[in-house]
């Protein structure tokens, strides 16, 4: 009987050594799975990170080695941190698909992830990896479409009239300018940057002309209907022309700026070619009776055959507004977690200034003659167009 007693208490004995000992392992696993799961968090956060462009890339990793590290060609955005061959290193192996490894220092023991603390060893260290997606599937097609705006315009004279044209003179010595409207269209950014017309200036001269004696406000608003909503408006200047013996020359142009920003797409007129911007900002300093400007000139009409000038420049791909980040923890004993987490930029109606207050500067400064001068005092007065 005691012997049966003895049996029995060490069968009971066992059951409890091994459930404390399973309970142990448990408890053990619950931490490694903890510290996977901080892991991924702190993969998320470190993709935030160098996605609101904290990160400076060394000489040997930049994008474009003939810039500095600050240039805008070595920054990350969105698009740059979906294309492997920007967000990587390389664009085999892992780095197939987009990890941001240029702009994170993935493990050269265990380069599928990114060890934390110094010297990661798998059986007791923490670590992560990274993958960025577009939820969204942006892609390259880009769907424009423009209208203009003249001011002063016929509307004015002939109701109901047309706001896009204004009529100097008469059709028998005369100009009509009309802002002809640009049909939506798409058009391929795949591959970089991509040639494109924003709309057409259309002059009519009759007999010798008249003289233009303002300066006329004109505007072009470019509309982008896929694959976002937005709209970008190009401001310029009818500049007067000139009359000698009662010839009168052609009119111009004069832009305020030849960059834009569009929904992440950038917006840059051609500076070569026909109708070419120039690209020296004049007159400099800007007066109430002469705005300042890049000129552009127009195509010569006559005898009462329009002319078109076509506002032509670069597009390039639009930028996703959001990214799909997904997060891989590493933690002891090969406890995994993964997390998902979607961020999303906000452009501000298209406001691309390097800080949240911005102070506006004179648009341009005159260098000093030796290194002991004062620069002039910063500009006292602006306009607002």
């Amino acid at each position: 009987m005691a012997l049966l007693v003895s049996f029995l208490l060490l069968v009971a004995s066992a059951g409890l050594i091994l459930e404390s000992t399973a309970n142990t392992m448990n408890v053990t696993d619950s931490t490694a799975e903890q510290q996977a799961f901080n892991a991924a968090e702190s993969g998320i956060q470190a993709a935030v990170y160098a996605l609101r462009d904290n990160i400076t890339l060394p000489d040997d990793r930049l994008l474009d080695d003939t810039q500095e590290p600050d240039a805008p060609a070595n920054r990350i955005n969105y698009l740059r941190a979906l294309d492997p061959e920007f967000s990587n290193l390389t664009t085999t192996g892992a780095d197939a698909v987009p990890r941001m490894s240029r702009w994170m220092s993935y493990s050269e023991d265990f380069p599928d992830r990114i060890g934390m603390g110094e010297g990661y060893i798998p059986q007791t260290g923490y670590a992560y990896s990274l993958e960025v997606s577009d939820p969204d599937h942006t892609g390259s097609v880009v769907a424009l479409q423009s209208t203009g705006r003249l001011g002063g315009n016929d509307s004015e004279l002939i109701i109901p009239g047309p706001v896009n044209r204004k009529t100097y003179g008469d059709i028998t010595n005369g100009f009509v300018i009309q802002m002809m409207p640009r049909p939506s269209a798409q058009v391929d950014t795949d591959g970089g940057a991509v040639s494109t017309d924003f709309g057409t200036i259309r002059v009519t001269k009759y007999g010798n002309g008249v003289p233009i004696i303002n300066y006329n406000r004109f505007s072009l608003e470019i509309t982008m209907t896929h694959p976002y909503w937005g709209v970008r408006v190009i401001r310029g200047w009818i500049v007067p022309n000139t009359c000698s013996a009662g010839v009168c020359t052609m009119p111009s142009v004069r832009f305020d700026s030849r960059t834009f920003t569009l929904q992440g797409s950038q917006i840059v007129l051609a500076t070569v070619g026909g109708n070419a911007v120039s690209t020296l900002y004049a007159p400099e300093p800007r007066t109430a009776l002469h705005p300042s400007g890049f000129a552009a000139t127009l195509m010569a009409s006559s005898g009462g055959v329009a002319a078109d000038s076509q506002i032509v420049g670069s597009i390039t791909s639009p930028e996703p507004i959001r990214l799909l980040i997904k997060s891989t923890g590493y933690g002891p004993r090969g406890a995994t977690k993964k997390l998902e987490a979607i961020i999303q930029k906000n452009f501000f109606n298209g406001l691309t200034a390097p800080a949240t207050l911005t102070l506006i500067g004179p648009p341009s400064t005159t260098a000093c003659a030796s290194p002991t001068c004062v620069p002039a005092r910063p500009a006292s007065t602006f306009n607002f167009a």
